[in-house]
This record gives C-alpha cells, sequence and structure tokens, in this order.
C-alpha cells in the first residue's frame, strides 16, 4: 500500500488550520508546503499514488481572502479549478470518498451575522466568488453520486495573533491581539455591526465532525 494507506486526506495540510484539522484526525496532508504528498492542488491526479484510497478528504487548500483580491487569477485556479482537480481524482477511486470543503461565510457577501441553511449567497469579494464556485462543484459532484460532498461554511476564526494587510475580517484577531495585551486597537467597522467569529478550536472540531460523520 502506498504511504498514507486509506487514511484521512487534508488538502492545505501546510497552513494553519489545515495543519491542525490534519493532526486531529490523524491524516496524511497534501500541500505545496512541507506536506506527505507535496504539489500544487491542480495537479493532485499526478502526484497522488493510484492506489491511494483515503475514505474522507478535507479540502482545505485556498488562497486567502486578501491574497484573492489581489490575484484573482490565482484565486480563481486555486479555489475553482484546485476544488475541481480534487474532484476528478475522488471520482476516479472505487469507493467515493466523504469530501468535506471548507467553505466561509465570505459566500454571504457580508450578510447576516448568524446566516443559515436558507440565507442567499451574495458574495462581496474574489474569496466569496470562487468559495461559492467551489462549493457548487462539490454539491453537484455529491448529486451525481461521485462523492459524499459537505460544505462546511466556517466563520472569522481568531486567531490570536496580528496580521498584516489592509482592514478586512483578519483585524479581529489583531483586536484580540491587542486586547489580551492591553493596548488600544480601533476597529474598521462600527461599534453595532454583527460578525460571525469562532475560536480555532470550535473550527477545528467543527471540520472533523464533518469528516467523520456518516449522516
Amino acid at each position: 500500500m502506498s504511504q498514507g494507506g486509506c487514511a484521512p486526506l487534508v488538502t492545505g495540510s501546510a497552513g494553519f488550520l489545515g495543519g491542525l484539522i490534519a493532526q486531529a484526525l490523524g491524516a496524511v496532508g497534501f500541500d505545496r508546503g512541507p506536506a506527505t504528498f507535496r504539489g500544487d492542488i491542480g495537479r493532485v491526479a499526478d502526484i497522488l499514488p493510484a492506489d491511494f484510497r483515503p475514505h474522507t478528504i478535507v479540502h482545505a487548500a485556498a488562497i486567502t481572502t486578501q491574497a484573492s483580491e489581489a490575484d484573482p487569477e490565482a484565486a480563481f485556479a486555486i479555489n475553482v479549478q484546485g476544488t475541481r482537480a480534487l474532484l476528478a481524482w475522488a471520482k476516479s477511486r472505487p469507493v467515493p470518498p466523504r469530501l468535506v470543503l471548507l467553505s466561509s461565510v465570505g459566500v454571504f457577501g457580508g450578510g447576516a451575522a448568524a446566516p443559515d441553511e436558507h440565507s442567499r449567497l451574495a458574495p462581496a469579494s474574489v474569496y466569496g466568488t470562487t468559495k461559492a464556485m467551489a462549493e457548487w462543484a462539490v454539491l453537484d459532484a455529491a448529486r451525481r453520486g461521485e462523492v459524499d460532498g459537505v460544505v462546511l461554511r466556517l466563520p472569522i476564526c481568531l486567531l490570536r495573533t496580528t496580521r498584516q494587510g489592509p482592514p478586512g475580517a483578519g483585524f479581529l484577531s489583531d483586536l484580540v491581539d491587542h486586547a489580551r495585551r492591553g493596548l488600544p486597537f480601533t476597529a474598521p467597522l462600527a461599534a453595532d455591526v454583527a460578525l460571525p467569529v469562532a475560536s480555532v478550536r470550535v473550527a477545528i472540531a467543527l471540520a472533523c465532525r464533518a469528516a467523520l460523520a456518516r449522516d
């Protein structure tokens, strides 16, 4: 059996959340950075061994919000085409694996702070748009029985660390970091704006539950 055998697979495993999810699941990783299987997600079929048959895939590989705005072409290539490449590979497995796409509340475009299954998709960023497109790709593959597809729209994760870049969702991590150190901080949003947030621990638990559930 190839390295990894039938263990779960986590794409984007060199990233922050992807790495923690892979650790929690005891999964093998796929990433451009350090990982069991290393390479671009668009070439997943050329990199993963033919006899590798993971029962579960957590698809965390993606280009971030700010990077997506800076390079829309790269965002489409990774977030959309990368997802399609992974789906094509999963379709070739003898038994359709469970595939959990880590999506984002960004597909709602900053609407309700507590969106539900019936909330309208209205992405207002390149990142949100590409994530919405990836969602439809996964759900359509699930409809055809090619994967046991699940879309998990994660809220904003509080990382308790500072970030560099223009104001955006990442300012919440800056706010937490400043508060922990007793420093003043000016948020770029009005005081009455509500945002969906979660701790890293909760985000990891949600991803693991989606990966392991079978209903």
